[in-house]
């Protein structure tokens, strides 16, 4: 008697504070929903009209952040070797140094030394490629700057700690492979270094993403040699993201003010990997991007359009 004199009681309260008209059934939610809005944000977003169907969107409306000098890319090449058109911020100028393979460690630190980067994020093929170019770049620095190297082979929380003091701490460089490419926040960067030249456009676009963010100015620097410059350039323009590119030719004398440190940290080099000269496995290092193209490049027939070679009429 006395719990149903209490829910009655209940009652009378939430009629009285006009509670009993809030109160919905399911059928009357049901009714009333509204489709959710669906917002899409990215750096490096694909722009591809005829994917947007998969989507399910209803009058779908794309922002730029830099609408006014965005370099839209309205490629005329088959649609079959990407995902769908690729634009770069405005914001973002890219740079393509070319020297002998030899001295591209020391291209990349007169690159840091010279633009006095803040934070440097520096992109290679293979593991290997990442704890020589360290070595080097630790040497060349002596403490100018500070250097780790970032592999897929780093879990848990070594991996947040070098990420954090990348983000928390001034000049830095970090050399990374493509792990980092997308879906890492990292603050500030101002410099993308590609140190092992992208395989396609879509990987050059994300590297060079995780610069110039938000309309922050950016710097993207690709540094190669002249065989692989010639692949590499084609794609770009193939892809219209060659836009206002830079071509830097770097001669030997350009390198002479610091060969003397890089002879010697070069030597200092060969010492530890003597040392350590195979895998603990046994197994050859993995090879990715153009390094592996040069060695068996695959039958890309409407893949890469670059890779297509001329045929001329007889």
């Amino acid at each position: 008697m006395g719990k149903l004199m209490r829910e009655e009681w209940l009652d009378l309260v939430e009629f009285l504070a006009g509670g009993m008209e809030r109160v919905a059934c399911l059928n009357d939610v049901i009714r009333q929903r509204r489709a959710p809005q669906k917002i899409v944000l990215s750096a490096t977003l694909s722009k591809d009209v005829e994917e947007l169907h998969l989507w399910n969107l209803f009058k779908p409306k794309l922002f730029s952040a830099t609408a006014t000098k965005a370099k839209d890319i309205t490629s005329t090449v088959a649609m079959d070797h990407i995902s769908g058109r690729l634009a770069l911020p405005s914001s973002i100028s890219h740079r393509l140094i070319v020297s002998d393979s030899k001295f591209h460690p020391l291209a990349v630190y007169q690159q840091i030394q010279r633009n006095k980067f803040n934070r440097t994020l520096i992109f290679v093929n293979e593991v290997s490629s990442s704890n020589r170019l360290a070595h080097v770049l630790k040497e060349l620095s002596q403490g100018e700057f500070e250097v780790d190297y970032f592999t897929a082979q780093l879990f848990g929380k070594r991996r947040y700690k070098m990420l954090e003091k990348f983000n928390k701490n001034p000049n830095r460089v970090l050399i990374c492979s493509d792990v980092l490419a997308r879906g890492t926040d990292l603050n500030r960067v101002d410099c993308v270094i590609n140190y092992n030249l992208p395989a396609d456009d879509k990987l050059f676009v994300h590297r060079a993403g995780r610069t110039g963010r938000a309309g922050q100015e950016g710097y993207v620097i690709s540094v190669g040699d002249k065989e692989t410059k010639r692949l590499f350039v084609k794609m770009l323009k193939v892809t219209n993201l060659w836009g206002d590119t830079v071509e830097e030719q770097m001669e030997e004398y350009l390198f002479e003010k610091d060969l003397e440190r890089y002879t010697k940290a070069i030597e200092s080099l060969k010492t530890v990997v003597s040392t350590n000269t195979k895998t603990k496995n046994g197994s050859a290092a993995k090879r990715s991007g153009f390094e592996a193209k040069r060695r068996s490049r695959p039958n890309a027939k409407g893949e890469k359009p670059w890779l297509k070679k001329k045929t001329t009429s007889e």
